[in-house]
């Protein structure tokens, strides 16, 4: 299926290539991001799932090769990519051998690969996506979006190893509360992008979000709302059903269908099953990337941090 996808030429090849790249893209940055954000605030709670956050960001190398290889790139962003491929190796390489340095990297980290981040959004998919497309915060939306579809495989996998790594219901308020703000920020991005191009009727813009928000496609925007915003935000208001790892699981789910609306809505490839085919690859390459970066490091060594996150216990 790859190679007819390859082969097929056209709009069709180039849309359904980007379309797995995004996707994989916004998976590994999200982790690295997720780690970043929970080390640089130093989330008590956090050492227990750090080996988890850490290989759904190993995967951020491959989504940058897919990027290069599916995407043509300026220079400004390969420099971009190769800066966020260093950040994110690096910290996890401190992390893993446990250095206390690892706070300050992290923060230092976030600031610097926001920046990074702008570089691949601004000289690399947009300019793919839409060409005369000004998106002041598409850079933002797309960080929003990784951080939320990383939390929802966080979410997934917590629930599939709390016995083994003994998670209980406070690390999965805390998992649940990180989720809502993500899911709550990644809406107000976008809905204040698109107020702030609805309000000032710039033409270029407004091209845009016209084409996404008529006809089949206004079908996939109003599921994405639903699916990535509405439904996740309604149920995490719940403190009760945030202490339950099944219930995070499901909700884990939800969050990763809807990233997949959300990098379908973007690009917007033609409804052809091979569109399919470089996403089943690319997410089969991740979930082996992620799987073999976990079991190399499984858990966070013994100490007092993992003491005191183990002893953690969340607020009413």
């Amino acid at each position: 299926m790859t190679i007819l996808a390859a082969i097929a030429g056209g709009r069709l090849s180039q849309r359904a290539w980007m379309l797995g790249a995004l996707v994989t893209f916004t998976v590994g940055l999200g982790g690295f991001v997720v780690g970043a954000i929970l080390r640089a605030i130093g989330a008590v709670w956090e050492p227990p799932i750090r080996r988890i956050h850490e290989a759904v960001g190993g995967v951020l190398p491959l989504g940058a090769f897919v990027l290069v290889i599916a995407i043509s790139l300026e220079p400004t962003a390969l420099i971009g990519l190769g800066v966020l491929v260093a950040l994110e190796e690096t910290l996890r390489a401190v992390s893993v051998a446990e250095r206390p340095e690892a706070r300050t990297i992290a923060m230092v980290a976030l600031p610097v690969a926001t920046i990074a981040t702008s570089l691949v959004v601004f000289d690399g998919v947009v300019p793919q996506i839409a060409p005369r497309w000004g998106a002041n915060a598409s850079a933002l939306y797309i960080l929003s979006a990784s951080f939320v579809v990383a939390m929802g495989i966080v979410l997934v996998a917590s629930a599939r190893l709390a016995s083994p790594l003994q998670l209980g219901p406070a690390h999965a308020s805390a998992l649940g509360r990180t989720t809502l703000a993500g899911v709550c920020v990644w809406a107000y991005i976008g809905f204040t992008a698109f107020l702030i191009v609805w309000i000032a009727d710039l033409p270029h813009e407004v091209t845009f979000f016209v084409t996404r928000t008529s006809g089949a496609a206004r079908v996939l925007l109003a599921s994405l709302v639903v699916v990535q915003f509405v439904l996740p935000f309604l149920l995490l208001l719940f403190h009760a059903a945030k202490r339950h790892f099944a219930f995070l699981a499901v909700l884990g789910v939800l969050l990763v269908v809807g990233n997949l609306l959300d990098c379908v809505w973007l690009v917007m490839p033609p409804a052809n099953m091979l569109a399919a085919a470089p996403l089943l690859v690319f997410a089969s390459f991740a979930w082996i990337v992620a799987r073999a970066r976990f079991r190399r490091h499984p858990r966070v060594a013994s100490n007092d941090a993992l003491a005191r996150a183990l002893a953690y216990e969340a607020w009413s």
